[in-house]
């Protein structure tokens, strides 16, 4: 780490206070390896609708804008250092995702110079409980991690001194699905039925900060990228109670989604002539639903999707199930097989 200075006029005390109220500066602060590049406009849109007082946020980007690192060595990492969260759950299409995602802010916390240098250090895995994607940070922070259809809600009780950490106050949702189970309506359905029963339901709780005695209610933040019409990032488009913001690679001045005369929404990092010559190349490659989807968020429609026969294992009726058999598509039902009319 290259040494930090500081003078009379720039103390440790007035970095503090500057990444307090700047979410960008705190990044380029404490991460400057992981935060090497200008931040566009769209990066501090993003970090204030996280930090809007709204119980329930959701952030549609497409993939490559940066919004995954910005949420956890951000926003996350931010609050624990300020302590101002107790219970924080990070979750993602699979436990071991989530895990994942969970493990890489606890050692980037504990590893760190940065942050030690500014907050001290927050992990001790001699004293509190620290192991894979969960941590009880040395101010009383705690991070847990679930996957999709897992139980978020209710009281964790966690190693051998049976520590309790509940409600959880801020519940992070990060792409609960992926290409190929958003394929299946039985999967979309139970995914929604989870975020509904699992996450909505956990943060309707009060909970009190153990240090501040500040009461408040739990937080949702949903960022993910619009994979299919009917995926949970679309249907919670259309929740009122979601605050909400959707961005695209190509943007007019407004901010709005522009591929015929937009800009590049971050040009250092993908200028916008690339961009055009993605899209030009996509066209040619009759892959323009796809680019829409991967660069504008814009979901493909049924009718935009190839056939592919893989994707058969993903279609569903009820409690019964399509396979291959002699390459050809059957309905495997509960008393026998019948074979699909061509």
């Amino acid at each position: 780490m290259e040494l930090i200075t500081e003078n009379k006029n720039n103390t440790i005390q007035d970095r503090i206070d500057r990444m307090w109220k700047d979410d960008l500066y705190f990044c380029t602060e404490t991460n400057p390896m992981i935060f090497f590049s200008e931040f566009s406009d769209t990066h501090r849109k993003i970090m204030k609708i996280l930090n809007s007082p709204y119980p329930f946020t959701l952030v549609l980007a497409p993939r490559k804008t940066g919004k995954t690192p910005l949420t956890k060595f951000g926003y996350i990492i931010k609050r624990i250092c300020f302590d101002v969260e107790s219970y924080i759950i990070y979750a993602s299409e699979s436990q071991d995702e989530a895990k994942k995602h969970a493990n890489h802010i606890i050692k980037n916390i504990e590893k760190n110079e940065r942050i030690h240098h500014y907050f001290g250090k927050l992990v001790d895995r001699k004293n509190l409980v620290t192991r894979i994607g969960e941590c009880q940070f040395t101010n009383g922070v705690y991070l847990g991690h679930k996957g999709a259809l897992q139980q978020s809600r209710g009281t964790q009780e966690l190693g051998d001194d049976a520590l309790t950490v509940s409600p959880p106050s801020l519940i992070v949702v990060d792409d609960p699905q992926s290409n190929k189970n958003v394929k299946s309506e039985t999967l979309r359905n139970d995914t929604g039925k989870w975020f509904e029963d699992e996450v909505i339901y956990s943060i309707a709780r009060k909970w009190i900060h153990p240090k501040t005695n500040v009461i408040d209610r739990g937080k949702v933040r949903f960022i993910g990228t619009s994979l299919h019409s009917d995926c949970l990032a679309e249907r919670k488009w259309k929740d009122p109670r979601f605050k909400k913001v959707r961005y695209a690679a190509l943007i007019d001045d407004n901010g709005k989604p522009d591929h015929k005369n937009g800009h590049s929404y971050w040009e250092s990092m993908f200028p916008t002539d690339e961009l055009y010559d993605e899209l030009r190349a996509a066209i040619e490659a009759d892959e323009l639903a796809s680019w829409l989807q991967e660069r504008q968020n814009i979901p493909r429609t049924s009718t935009d999707q190839k056939f592919d026969v893989n994707d058969i294992y993903n279609w569903d009726l009820g409690n019964n199930r399509f396979d291959i058999l002699n390459d050809e598509p059957v309905l495997i039902q509960e008393q026998h097989i019948g074979r699909v009319a061509a």
